[in-house]
């Protein structure tokens, strides 16, 4: 039986997009899917949030995001899950193509060549992604991946702390540093992926909005504080040191 895939698409303030989100969806699978769910927030509980809740009700044997105002390409998610299955691949990236609100459509070559290698095992995928130092858009995206299911659960633990904070701004960092600590195989799939829609409305956008600014500042501050002490406290582990934690309270 061929690996499943489980596609998380958090919506919230998107009913102009969420249409081709879906057609793209569709698209791939060729008709309409009864496996299709809706799952609610009783309130705006923030994108990582959503995530977390769509994440916790899937069950396949892979995972993905796909952004409400995004659309993916026709066969990215059946080539990525095919690559990782013949890999043993935790994590299959594609191709991000920018598309404006004038239908004007473009990728940045900075991010699509800053992942050079096809392929990465054990600890060189985590060497990669902390040594390009959060510049690369690409490497750090959550909705531009296909993730080992099980890999996600050995993660998810770790995003509690955030997980009841409303968080939107670089919430993909917060993800991809704790994926990228535990992954052990890496694939980059070339020729499809997702097409990454830009307007002024956007969830991040803050042109204009003194306090979009700052919720996004705080959202910022948050998301690097939470990687910064998940590092400190798994890089010690590793080194033979206690965490903090067993410090106070004696534990080793």
């Amino acid at each position: 039986m061929a690996a499943t895939l489980s596609v998380v698409v958090p919506v919230y303030g998107t009913k102009r997009d969420l249409p081709a989100c879906l057609e793209s969806l569709l698209a791939e699978y060729a008709r309409r899917d009864s496996r299709f769910r809706v799952l609610t927030h009783s309130q705006n509980r923030g994108l990582f949030a959503a995530r977390m809740t769509g994440a916790d009700a899937a069950t396949g044997k892979y995972l993905t995001f796909l952004d409400s105002d995004d659309f993916v390409s026709v066969d990215f998610y059946r080539a990525a899950v095919a690559l990782a299955e013949e890999n043993d691949f935790d994590l299959v990236m594609g191709d991000t193509v920018w598309q404006r609100e004038n239908g004007d459509r473009f990728v940045r070559p900075v991010h699509a060549d800053c992942v050079l290698e096809d392929e990465l095992r054990g600890n060189a995928v985590r060497d990669a992604f902390f040594q390009q130092a959060m510049t690369c858009y690409s490497f750090h995206t959550i909705w531009n991946k296909v993730i080992r299911r099980d890999l996600w659960l050995r993660c998810a633990p770790h995003y509690a702390p955030l997980a009841k904070k409303h968080i939107v701004m670089t919430e993909d960092i917060a993800f991809s540093v704790v994926l990228y600590f535990f992954a052990q195989g890496f694939g980059r799939h070339r020729g499809d992926g997702v097409f990454y829609c830009e307007h002024a409305s956007s969830s991040t956008g803050a042109a204009g909005n003194p306090a979009k600014f700052r919720k996004n500042y705080a959202d910022i501050a948050q998301v690097f504080a939470f990687a910064d002490e998940f590092l400190h406290q798994h890089t010690r582990v590793q080194q033979g040191c206690p965490s903090p934690v067993d410090q106070r309270s004696g534990r080793v």
